[in-house]
């Protein structure tokens, strides 16, 4: 390759690099968004059947869902690209810690698909 078409593969690489941005920055507002469309709340259905609506309202507080939706999206998307996934709900372990145990039998699979 010369010089020239070096320089053009570059630039093509930043500009769809560059344009890929605003297209992850709608998916990730998606995906953050389902909390918001999916039924029922989360906070009741963490604190449990029998939890009184104090303790809810603790939960809530806790998850930090009683904040507004664009604080806790901007939140959410610093811990994400700092690779900070939570916490499971269901587990209570870290979400990284998840998916790292599953990650050898996913890639065992794919490299036999492969």
């Amino acid at each position: 390759m010369g010089r020239n078409e070096e320089t053009t593969v570059l630039a093509y690489s930043i500009r769809r690099t560059l344009a890929a941005i605003p297209v992850m920055l709608v998916v990730a507002l998606f995906v953050f968004s389902m909390l918001y469309i999916a039924p029922g709340d989360p906070a009741t259905l963490i604190a449990g059947e029998y939890a009184t609506p104090a303790d809810v309202e603790e939960m809530r507080r806790t998850l930090g869902l009683d904040r507004p939706f664009l604080i806790r999206f901007a939140e959410w998307t610093w811990r994400l690209l700092q690779l900070d996934l939570g916490e499971s709900i269901f587990s209570n372990r870290p979400v990284s810690q998840l998916i790292a145990q599953r990650m050898e039998p996913t890639l065992s699979l794919m490299a036999v698909t492969l």
